[in-house]
């Protein structure tokens, strides 16, 4: 949980994708009326120690959209020189990061960020950025309430 909000992190046999590499996919979620937020588990890459920031859109089931900068922190935050930006939650980290060589060892980790939504109306997708101020970033988890 982070921010009153609970995500569940994929499932998946190890070595399997447990990401959204974000590139403006729609993603449909449970129409939840009353929501006040939605959340997301993510992480910049190649984003140096500022992170990334694109715009999300939230798209309602009486067909109106609105759109709301998400920015997440580097991964690694910048090798260890940044801290965390946008308002990023930490919620997970590990002491390295696996890469096609083996294990490296750097502090690397997953942040929780959120986007208002209008509590009045039914949440009913979300769609990723397909630009960002720099990198990209990737999602693990989307919460809504």
């Amino acid at each position: 949980t982070a921010g009153g909000l609970t995500y569940t992190w994929p499932n998946l046999a190890a070595g399997q994708p447990d990401a959204i590499a974000a590139a403006g996919q729609t993603i449909a979620l449970k129409a939840t009326a009353g929501a006040s937020s939605v959340g997301f588990l993510g992480s910049a890459i190649n984003a140096g120690t500022s992170g990334s920031q694109g715009n999300v859109t939230i798209t309602y089931t009486d067909g109106t959209a609105t759109t709301a900068s998400l920015g997440f922190s580097d991964w690694t935050l910048g090798g260890g020189s940044g801290s965390p930006q946008f308002g990023n939650v930490t919620v997970a980290n590990t002491p390295y990061r696996n890469s096609a060589s083996g294990p490296q060892s750097i502090n690397t980790y997953v942040f929780a960020a959120s986007v208002p939504v209008d509590s009045t109306k039914t949440v009913a997708s979300v769609t990723l950025p397909s630009t960002f101020n720099q990198g990209s970033y990737n999602i693990f988890a989307i919460a809504v309430g």
